[in-house]
């Protein structure tokens, strides 16, 4: 019987591009799985983007009950960390660490079946996905935000995600309601003088990493001014754990509300649910894990609720998100960061087959993925100072 002989975390730095933003740095932990007969799985988390140096110490506390163990009884090894994990590490890193380590079991186990990891994961339940461009930063002036979205259009999506707020403008909580509603309507104005309605658009407050997430008084005000524009969805306009300010802002403004991106347990999910609180929810495989995942698209089903994928990470996370993606068949749509970025293209052992806005199935086995030892030597981890971005529809930034 196959067993698992190491677990390993490898840390890396690469930087990246955002088309009118500044160079940024992308740090990420990815988890190396071998086995007694050279098998190996490669998964991610996404603690290795925030708080990196934490991650590794973390799988060396996990690494013992996996150590002997067959690879393939992935649940039973699941349920053996959440144990070791009681009373102290139910959710938030420790699961992310968990989800990573799951990541690179599933990716095993699919490459020793020879089969791509959507085919263990329950079978293949759509033929393309719809891909929707993450573009994070809105240009000032509105005009110019309006011309990255005929960027990506001219590549084919037909949906584009943009932040909120305008990127060297700066918005803090002090600035008038009427100033943000008519800085996103002007917005969201331009682009639709563009594209026309042929494009879906989203809008993205980053309310779980944003230094001044919006009240559900003052996003109803907003995002009632924005309903006439017919957006696919705002995300993330409150503070993630405001999850009765989302019920009140739902059930306020037609523009579809999604959120839930950094929901590390079915529980999270099952609170917004529970309180009718989105129309989208948008669960990840490299924070909650694939197990959660599946449980958490089962609720949406029951809840009669959209249910769509955020997807960040290296190519790691991007591939076992978008193989999950493609063995559910209610995902509607799924997020692709146009972000430019060597860790995007180099971890991974073929292209992936986007034509059209949409992706293709992968034919690799596992999530075909690897990591070489060129990549570790030409991208070595480079921590840096924390500091939170003040940028309106700004993440927090920090030593990672």
């Amino acid at each position: 019987m196959t067993r698992i002989t190491d677990v390993s975390t490898f840390l890396l730095t690469a930087p990246g591009t955002h088309i009118g933003m500044p160079d940024t740095q992308r740090s990420a932990a990815l988890i190396h799985i071998t086995t007694d007969d050279g098998a190996t799985g490669l998964g991610e988390t996404y603690a290795g983007l925030y708080v990196a140096p934490l991650v590794p110490p973390c799988v060396d506390l996990y690494r013992p009950l996996l150590l002997g163990q067959d690879p393939h009884d992935i649940g039973r090894l699941m349920d053996t960390m959440r144990l070791r994990s009681m009373r102290w590490g139910m959710h938030g890193l420790p699961v992310q660490v968990m989800s990573g380590i799951e990541m690179a079991l599933w990716d095993l186990h699919a490459k020793r079946l020879n089969l791509p990891a959507y085919q263990v994961l329950g079978g293949l339940a759509q033929g393309t996905l719809r891909l929707y461009a993450s573009a994070y930063a809105s240009l000032f002036p509105p005009e110019e935000s309006a011309q990255k979205v005929l960027h990506y259009v001219a590549q084919g999506f037909t949906a584009v995600k943009l932040a909120t707020g305008f990127w060297g403008k700066p918005r803090d909580h002090d600035t008038p309601i009427a100033q943000v509603i008519d800085e996103e309507c002007s917005k969201v104005e331009a682009i639709r003088r563009a594209v026309g309605s042929r494009i879906d658009l989203a809008l993205d407050h980053h309310g779980a990493n944003n230094p001044h997430p919006w009240s559900s008084d003052a996003a109803i005000h907003i995002i009632q001014a924005l309903d006439q524009y017919r957006l696919m969805w705002f995300e993330q306009p409150c503070a993630s754990d405001d999850v009765e300010g989302y019920a009140r802002l739902r059930a306020q403004v037609t523009t579809p509300i999604a959120g839930a991106e950094e929901a590390t347990t079915v529980h999270e999910i099952e609170r917004y649910l529970e309180k009718d609180a989105l129309d989208v929810i948008q669960p990840d495989v490299a924070w909650m894990g694939i197990g959660a995942a599946q449980k958490t698209f089962a609720l949406a089903r029951a809840h009669g609720i959209r249910s769509t994928l955020h997807v960040a990470g290296t190519a790691v996370a991007r591939a076992a998100n978008y193989h999950f993606a493609f063995s559910q068949p209610d995902c509607t749509i799924v997020e692709y960061q146009v972000e430019q970025n060597p860790l995007f293209d180099e971890l991974l052992i073929e292209p992936f087959d986007i034509r059209g806005g949409y992706l293709h199935p992968p034919t690799v086995p596992g999530f075909g993925v690897r990591l070489t030892r060129e990549t570790l030597e030409r991208f070595p981890f480079a921590p840096r100072p924390w500091k939170v971005s003040h940028q309106p529809g700004g993440a927090a930034q920090g030593t990672a």
